[in-house]
This record gives C-alpha cells, sequence and structure tokens, in this order.
C-alpha cells in the first residue's frame, strides 16, 4: 500500500484524477475547512472515508502534523519477459535515480510521450514512495514499471531482443539534433550528479547529449529526458 501525506498533497491526488483507495482523517481535524473541502470532493468520487482518533492516527501513520493521508493502490512490477511479449517501441531505463521528484517526472513524461515501459534498478535507486507518486501524477499506474538487479545484464536482453540501445552523456554523446536513432530503442537515463555507470557506457548503442549555452554546465534530468524523448520520437 502506497500512502499519500498532507492536505495539499491529497488534494492535488484527488484533482488529478489518482486511484485513491481510501482518505483517512484524524478526528482533531475534520472540521477544519481545507479538510472539508477534500471530504467533500472524495465523497464526489465515492471514495471511502474514515476518521479517527488523533492517537491512532499518529501511531498508525507516524506523522503529527498533516492529519490527513490517502491510501494508493500497489504499483504492479511487470516482469521483463512480459513487456518484450509485446514488441516495445521505446523503453526508458533509469540509471539509479536518486530524487523521488525526478524519478516522478520523468515516469509522467515518458508516459506524455507514449514510452512502453520504464526499467529501473532495485538497488541505489529511490522507491516508489509518496513523493515519487505526486510527482508523476498518478502516471506511475499508466505504464509498465519494471524493476531489474542489474541494467547491464538487462541491456544484453533488450539488444537479443532487437531493441537499439542508447546512452546519454553531455561530455561524448552525439547532438539530440543530428543523431539517428534507430527504432525500436531504450534510452538511458543517468544518475542526477554521476551520470551514466561506467560500467554501462561501453555496453550502450550510442551516447546522445542536448547542445546548451555555455553558461549552463547542464539540465536538470527530468527535464533532459522530456527534452531528449521528444526529439528522438518526433525525428
Amino acid at each position: 500500500m502506497l500512502i499519500i501525506k498532507g492536505k495539499h498533497a491529497v488534494s492535488e491526488a484527488l484533482t488529478s484524477n489518482q486511484p485513491i483507495r481510501s482518505i483517512i482523517i484524524a478526528d482533531t481535524a475534520k472540521n477544519h475547512p481545507e479538510i472539508r473541502s477534500i471530504v467533500s470532493l472524495a465523497k464526489s468520487k465515492s471514495i471511502s472515508i474514515a476518521v479517527i482518533q488523533k492517537q491512532s492516527f499518529i501511531q498508525k501513520y507516524s506523522d503529527i502534523s498533516q492529519s490527513i493521508i490517502a491510501e494508493m493502490p500497489p504499483v504492479h512490477h511487470h516482469a521483463l519477459s512480459d513487456v518484450l511479449s509485446k514488441s516495445p517501441q521505446s523503453i526508458v531505463i533509469c540509471d539509479h535515480i536518486e530524487d523521488p521528484y525526478n524519478f516522478g517526472a520523468i515516469i509522467r513524461t515518458s508516459v506524455a510521450m507514449g514510452v512502453d515501459a520504464i526499467i529501473y534498478p532495485k538497488d541505489r535507486q529511490v522507491s516508489l514512495t509518496s513523493g515519487v507518486i505526486k510527482a508523476s501524477s498518478g502516471a506511475l499506474y499508466k505504464i509498465p514499471l519494471v524493476r531489474v538487479t542489474n541494467i547491464r545484464q538487462t541491456i544484453d536482453v533488450l539488444k537479443k531482443h532487437g531493441l537499439w540501445v542508447y546512452g546519454t552523456d553531455v561530455h561524448t554523446g552525439e547532438s539530440c539534433k543530428t543523431i539517428r536513432v534507430n527504432s525500436p530503442f531504450a534510452l538511458i537515463i543517468g544518475n542526477e550528479s554521476n551520470g551514466m555507470s561506467k560500467q554501462i557506457i561501453k555496453h550502450t548503442d550510442g551516447n546522445i547529449r542536448i547542445p546548451i549555452s555555455n553558461s549552463i554546465e547542464s539540465l536538470n534530468v527530468s527535464v533532459a529526458t522530456g527534452i531528449l524523448l521528444y526529439s528522438i520520437i518526433q525525428s
């Protein structure tokens, strides 16, 4: 079960039609104007609402400040073999993304661009937290997510199934304006600080970069993902 905490986060989840299972409120907050507004909207969507004692709320959700949470359904992870059986045309691989906002934004952008699946590692990668849910605006329920043990081995599997694998490298990559990306493809998005893992770079079919002004060293990883996907898919 995934949980979203706080009035603003729950309200945003409701207005963006995320699949909320239930809302739990501490009894001391039930008459707060913002809470009452949330309850009204939730009822209009036939979402279950429970009001419990403040102390029980604290014990169960370890939160003494927000007084409201929304329970979300668990995210189903897909097997890589299942995704490949459907002949995907585009896949995004997250190479140890650490920030929940970045991961959520990458998921949201991937869905918007029609990507068929997202692959990410089990270790040294942000998990599916409430921050990821919020940043994705519920998009993580709309795309197959594949969690793998080893990205390099996964790349080998993708290549055996006919996918071209491209990395992102701000220093040695070819400009997204000129590179020819073959399809079907997988695009590797590197870590916010260190970029792609060293053991992965030599296994790509090519690396891509975004040409930017010399006055800016680099772009936010989720912003860069959006630019690259748009550039590749629209070319």
